[in-house]
């Protein structure tokens, strides 16, 4: 969770929300009173693909950056009139989208059914068939190590969604390359697996999700 200020807890270029003041007493008291550093973590949020070798990303800025708005309060002289008080401002957060595409063409066997296991889709094509970026963004793993996997690519396109391309014959990216929509990244394969497929994922916030309702019929 991140570190939430309270009215007297002020850092330098970050804004904060701001809890309203009840009285004029109060604003003199938190003007005076010594500020407080806030501290935000720089590493967290795991890739988690049931594996306990899960690869691991480190988030800095990019994981804040939804900012909030601090509403200005200024100390009035006290009078009779009730002294009026700032509001809480609740910040809009638009979700973030992909302009998606299927990664490469074949059949569609083992539709998604997270129930029974199958947190994807697997596409039935040919030994070193194409295998395209469904969409921009930065290749955050790119290797052999998770079990069940093969060869595999994930993709990251934004904080909300993630790609995987599994049992891979070649990888053609690495890891910290950024990528675009369309590109080739691989080639079709049978690794980790009994026949020459592509298993996609789509996980949404690190929770699959049916690629289809994205996509549409490859």
């Amino acid at each position: 969770n991140n570190p939430v200020g309270t009215s007297n807890e002020i850092k330098k270029n970050e804004e904060v929300i701001t809890t309203p003041l009840k009285n004029y007493e109060e604003a003199v008291t938190n003007t005076e009173a010594p500020t407080q550093s806030q501290t935000k973590p720089t590493t967290g949020g795991i890739v988690h693909l049931d594996s306990p070798k899960a690869y691991i990303e480190k988030y800095t800025d990019e994981a804040y950056n939804h900012k909030t708005v601090t509403p200005q309060t200024s100390a009035q002289p006290v009078n009779n009139s009730p002294v009026p008080t700032s509001k809480e401002v609740t910040p809009i957060v638009l979700e973030d989208k992909v302009d998606w595409q299927w990664p490469t063409k074949g059949k569609l066997e083992n539709i998604f059914n997270e129930a029974q296991g199958q947190k994807g889709v697997d596409i039935v094509g040919s030994l070193g068939q194409e295998i395209k970026a469904a969409g921009s963004g930065k290749v955050i793993y790119s290797g052999e190590d998770l079990k069940g996997y093969g060869k595999l690519v994930i993709i990251k396109h934004n904080n909300t969604y993630l790609s995987v391309y599994a049992h891979n014959k070649e990888l053609l990216v690495k890891e910290g390359q950024v990528i675009t929509k369309g590109q080739k990244i691989a080639t079709m394969g049978d690794s980790g697996t009994d026949k020459v497929k592509l298993h996609f994922e789509i996980r949404k916030q690190g929770q699959s999700v049916d690629p289809t309702s994205f996509l549409g019929q490859p």
